[in-house]
C-alpha cells in the first residue's frame, strides 16, 4: 500500500502485512514526521493470502518509511511499575517502624493505643502502673504548693508522663489547669518519686486534681 506523509506529502510504499493487525505508528524518512497508520484492509487480505516473499518495486523519488517502536509505552509502564514497587517499601517500613516503636507512639500520641488495640497490638499507656500518693496542696504568697509520691506498682523501669494540675470550685467546675514537669524521667521497678511545684492560685479554688498529661500539650 502507498503511504502519503501528511506534512511533506511524500510517497512510501510499504506492505499492509508489516501494519497487521491494527495498525502502528510509522515516521517520515524526509521530514521526520509521525502519524498512526492502519493498514488497508483489501492489500492485508491479500498479503496474508499470498504471504509476500519479495520487495515490490518502490517508485522513482519514494523513500521507504521507517517504523517507529512505540518504547515510549514500554518505559511509562515500566517507571510505573517501579513507582507503585517504591510505594510499597515506604509503607512496609512505616508500617513496620510503627510497629515496633508502639510504646514511643503512644507515648507521644496516646489515642494511638486504641488503633493499636484493633489490630492486636497491647501498648503501652504513659503512666500505666504509677499511682499518685500523699499529694497535698497548701497556699502561700507565691500560689499553691502542690506535693506528694508517685509509686512505680511495676517491675519495670516506667517512664513519668507530664503532670496535670486542675483547680476547681466547689461545685468541681474547672477553674484552671496547670503543667507540671517531674523531677525526673523515669522512675524505678517498684521504686518512689517525689515531685513537687508551684502553680498560680485562682479566686474560689476548692479543689485540686493530679493526673498524668496524655495529650500532647
Amino acid at each position: 500500500m502507498i503511504l502519503i506523509c501528511p506534512r511533506c506529502t511524500s510517497r512510501f510504499l510499504l506492505s499492509a502485512f508489516v501494519l497487521a493487525p491494527d495498525g502502528r505508528k510509522v515516521k517520515c524518512s524526509c521530514c521526520g514526521d509521525t502519524w498512526f497508520q492502519l493498514p488497508d484492509p483489501d492489500e492485508l487480505r491479500d498479503d496474508f493470502e499470498k504471504k509476500p516473499d519479495s520487495i515490490k518495486p518502490v517508485p522513482r523519488g519514494s523513500h521507504l518509511p521507517v517504523i517507529k517502536e512505540d518504547k515510549e509505552g514500554d518505559e511509562d509502564n515500566k517507571g510505573m511499575i517501579a513507582g507503585a514497587v517504591a510505594a510499597a517499601l515506604v509503607f512496609v517500613l512505616i508500617a513496620a517502624g510503627l510497629v515496633f516503636m508502639h510504646d514511643s507512639v503512644v507515648r507521644a500520641w496516646p489515642p494511638a493505643h486504641n488503633l493499636y488495640s484493633l489490630v492486636g497490638i497491647e501498648a503501652k499507656i504513659p503512666g500505666e502502673g504509677l499511682v499518685f500518693d500523699k499529694v497535698e496542696a497548701s497556699a502561700n504568697a507565691d500560689g499553691i504548693k502542690v506535693s506528694g509520691v508517685i509509686i512505680n506498682l511495676t517491675r519495670n523501669d516506667t517512664a513519668v508522663p507530664i503532670l496535670h494540675a486542675e483547680l476547681r470550685d466547689k461545685e468541681g467546675l474547672a477553674l484552671s489547669t496547670a503543667i507540671i514537669e517531674p523531677p525526673q524521667n523515669n522512675v524505678e521497678p517498684e521504686g518512689v518519686l517525689q515531685f513537687e511545684a508551684i502553680i498560680p492560685d485562682v479566686q474560689n479554688a476548692a479543689q485540686i486534681h493530679i493526673g498524668f498529661q496524655l495529650l500532647p500539650h
